[in-house]
């Protein structure tokens, strides 16, 4: 299933309130999808360097944030002005318990990459009928 939609607030409780592996939802640069037992998370976040990316797993959450600050010297003599100050935050709740240790994240081109891969603790078990 794919989800895009212009109206924010009902994607984004449909994706903070539900969430299954057998479905990709992406609005606003975000894109979340299950592929052989590894979550995948990519964002649009043009315009930035790595350094002002942050990343966290917290309480089953992956909390994305980004902040640049744009600067012009006092001094300058300004004829357009065309970029700003931006940020980001976004926290996807996870549908399962991830390897933190085995998480990656790749910053290339404005995309933000992050591979969160299923514990095994998560895993389904298959149970034998005796």
């Amino acid at each position: 299933m794919w989800l895009t939609t212009s109206n924010y607030k009902p994607a984004d409780r449909f994706f903070d309130d539900f969430f299954t592996p057998a479905q990709k939802v992406s609005h606003n640069g975000l894109s979340v999808y299950d592929k052989d037992n590894v979550l995948s998370v990519k964002a649009d976040l043009p315009g930035l360097e790595k350094k002002d990316i942050n990343l966290e797993v917290k309480d089953g959450n992956l909390n994305i944030s980004a902040d640049r600050k744009v600067e012009i010297d006092e001094k300058a003599k300004v004829y357009t002005w065309g970029t700003a100050d931006y940020q980001f935050s976004r926290s996807i709740k996870l549908p399962y318990a991830v390897d933190e240790g085995k998480i990656d994240a790749q910053y290339e081109s404005g995309v933000l990459t992050v591979s969160l891969p299923r514990s095994e603790e998560s895993k389904p078990k298959q149970i034998v009928v005796n």
